[in-house]
C-alpha cells in the first residue's frame, strides 16, 4: 500500500521537474557509491536505473505513484535476498519514502 505522502509527492513533481530529476540522480548516486550498496540491491538498482522507470516517476501523477509500487517491489526482492523480514522491508521502504520527500522540502 502506497501512502498519501507518495500521492502527494507525486503530484508536485510536474511543477518541480528540475528538484525531481536532480532527486532521481542523486538517489541512483548515492546506492552506487556505495559498493556494499550496490551488491545488496541489485534490484532496486535496476529498477532506478531503467529510462522507462525514470520518465514513470518523473511524469508525475498515477505514473510516479506506479512507480514507488514497483519499486517497493523490488526492495522487497533484495531485502529478502538479505534475510530481511518483510515487515523489515516495509519500515525500510516507508524510511526511504520519507527520507525522499524531506530531501525534496529541502531542495
Amino acid at each position: 500500500m502506497i501512502s498519501t505522502a507518495v500521492t502527494a509527492l507525486c503530484q508536485s513533481i510536474p511543477s518541480e521537474e528540475k528538484l525531481a530529476s536532480l532527486y532521481y540522480t542523486k538517489l541512483s548516486a548515492q546506492l552506487t557509491a556505495n559498493p556494499q550498496a550496490e551488491k545488496l540491491f541489485q534490484n532496486t538498482l535496476a529498477y532506478i536505473n531503467n529510462p522507462n522507470e525514470k520518465s514513470a516517476f518523473l511524469a508525475g501523477g498515477q505514473s510516479c505513484v506506479q512507480y514507488f509500487v514497483g519499486l517497493q517491489a523490488a526492495f522487497l526482492v533484495d531485502l529478502q535476498a538479505a534475510g530481511l523480514s518483510a515487515q523489515a522491508a516495509a519500515a525500510a521502504i516507508t524510511q526511504y519514502i520519507q527520507n525522499a520527500i524531506a530531501a525534496a522540502n529541502q531542495g
